[in-house]
């Protein structure tokens, strides 16, 4: 079957091939069963390569959509943030944030929410509540220590301007608790070593 060769195509990491039959295939099936997959899976595949045109497939799915509701939902958020950071792609996050959801992607859903919602009052406003709420949450939740991490330096850089004390409070805490992960290891943490007392120093 075109749909069961497609699958494969996908997990061997031939995704141009995969698309090349699934734009071919798609005009030719049933509205129903086979048509809804293949639009799922040509929208899958066209967000995970950055490209906008995976929104329309995604939804031309419909609400639920069977065993696979959490992927279309984790999907569609992904693709309409990739196409306007606005109130629309809030609530697709908030809504693929519903589903039971792996630690690392949900935390990623929520670091993408946070930039939604800094994008919403823009560069220069203060952090929205929201925002750092999400951060917060990533840090404290179960997602792997890298993850984890770049929320804090996210949030870290995030307060910089607007509230110092705090910047530096988070600064502390990621080259204190990750101090071996990429974000902890980065050539823009400003605090380092020499600027943690002893007691803060054993605990690296």
């Amino acid at each position: 079957q075109a749909l069961d060769h497609v699958r494969t195509l996908l997990r061997s990491g031939h995704m141009d091939a995969a698309v090349g039959i699934l734009v071919t295939l798609l005009p030719s099936l049933d509205e129903d069963g086979d048509k809804l997959t293949a639009h799922y899976l040509l929208g899958r595949v066209l967000t995970e390569r950055g490209e906008h045109a995976g929104l329309a497939h995604l939804e031309a799915l419909p609400a639920p959509f069977g065993e696979t509701e959490d992927r279309r939902r984790v999907w569609l958020a992904r693709a309409r943030t990739m196409a306007a950071r606005d109130d629309g792609a809030l609530r697709a996050l908030t809504d693929a944030l519903k589903m039971s959801l792996g630690a690392d992607e949900r935390a990623n859903l929520q670091m993408l929410r946070a930039e939604v919602h800094r994008s919403l009052v823009g560069e220069g406003a203060t952090v929205p509540r929201e925002a750092l709420a999400d951060l917060v949450a990533v840090e404290q939740g179960r997602a792997s220590r890298h993850v984890r991490s770049q929320a804090l330096k996210r949030r870290a850089e995030w307060l910089q301007g607007s509230n110092p004390k705090s910047a530096r409070d988070a600064w502390r805490r990621l080259i204190i608790h990750f101090p071996d992960t990429t974000a902890g290891l980065s050539k823009t943490v400003p605090l380092g070593p020499e600027d943690l007392t002893d007691k803060q120093r054993m605990k690296r």
